[in-house]
Parts: C-alpha cells; sequence; structure tokens
C-alpha cells in the first residue's frame, strides 16, 4: 500500500456544527442495514449496497447481546449522559485493489482484533466496496470504535488512552503492512 493510503480518525460526538447527530444513524449507513432510535428509523439497507460484509467484534469482558448493531449503539446513546458527549470514534482506512474481499476482510478483521478488541474496544466494522457500483472510489473500511470500557454489566468510563493509541503513528504503520505482502506479490 502505498503512504498516501487514507487511514483517518474521526471523533463522532452527538453534536457537530451545532447539529444533531446519531450514532444508530452512523452505524446504519455504514453497514447497510436498517435501525431504529426511539421513533426515528434509519434505514440505508436498500440505499447502501456497496457494503459487502459488515461485523460487530467484541471483547471477552463484553455481553454477548451487544452484537445486536441497534442494542449496541442504544446502549452506548444510553451511557453517554453529555449532550455534546463523544459516542465512538471512526477509522477510514482504504483497501488495496486487486485483492480478492475475502483477503481484506481476513486483513481487516485480524488488525481490529489485535489492535483494538483485545484494548477493550467494541468495533463495528464494515467494508465498501464502491467500484462494484460503477462509482469512483477506492474500496475502504469503517471501524466504528466505543470510548468506553466495557463490562458484563454493560459500559463504563472513557478509556481516554483509547485516543492516544489511534494517533500513534505505529498504528498506522501497523495497518499498512497488513497487505505488504499480498501487496508485493501482486506488483
Amino acid at each position: 500500500m502505498s503512504e498516501y493510503t487514507r487511514f483517518e480518525v474521526k471523533p463522532f460526538r452527538r453534536f457537530y456544527d451545532g447539529q444533531r447527530r446519531y450514532i444508530m444513524a452512523a452505524a446504519a449507513y455504514r453497514s447497510g442495514s436498517r435501525l431504529n432510535y426511539g421513533d426515528r428509523q434509519f434505514d440505508f439497507s436498500q440505499k447502501k449496497q456497496d457494503v459487502i460484509v459488515s461485523e460487530i467484534l467484541l471483547p471477552d469482558c463484553a455481553p454477548d447481546i451487544l452484537r445486536n448493531r441497534g442494542v449496541l449503539w442504544g446502549a452506548v446513546e444510553a451511557a453517554e449522559r453529555m449532550a455534546d458527549g463523544l459516542l465512538a470514534r471512526e477509522l477510514i482506512v482504504d483497501l488495496p485493489q486487486g485483492l480478492a474481499p475475502t483477503m481484506w476482510w481476513e486483513a481487516v478483521r485480524s488488525f481490529a482484533s489485535t489492535q483494538f478488541v483485545q484494548q477493550g474496544m467494541i468495533v463495528d466494522l464494515a467494508i465498501h466496496q464502491p467500484d462494484r457500483l460503477g462509482k469512483l472510489s477506492f474500496p475502504h473500511a469503517h471501524l466504528l470504535l466505543t470510548v468506553r470500557k466495557v463490562g458484563p454489566a454493560g459500559f463504563l468510563h472513557i478509556e481516554n488512552e483509547w485516543r492516544e493509541a489511534l494517533h500513534d503513528p505505529v498504528l498506522k504503520k501497523t495497518w499498512s503492512q497488513a497487505f505488504a505482502c499480498e501487496h508485493t506479490s501482486n506488483i
């Protein structure tokens, strides 16, 4: 992968530029699914057809019910008490073209498991392949990461150390090495 590949970390706050944002809408969009939050429905099941796969990865201490995307992000909303609170962080990474989607999936899943889930984060990940729909965009992965420690009873406190870990240059280097063998073999 070239050094110009996107590796973008974004905070997801409840409010941005004065507008209310819904983590449930973000999760539905990224996964190409339909989710409800109160009386609101966010339905991207027919509109977002470039999603080729999505999955929620849980640390061992998390209750299994959080594998349900609606339950997970509903619990995240409920755990945050501040009106402008931080609900999640998102990592967006480009994927090398010319590889089978199963190779993307294996690399993204392995990276997410070792770098985030083993630290205690829950990762809601999805792979988008826009070019299969004729769009001019790179295949990429979205990783929505929880910001709070999770235990058997649910979410606890925000873990500030995770923020620093996401901005560590070593993390980007680790990601760029995920495809090094496959990329060089295709040259």
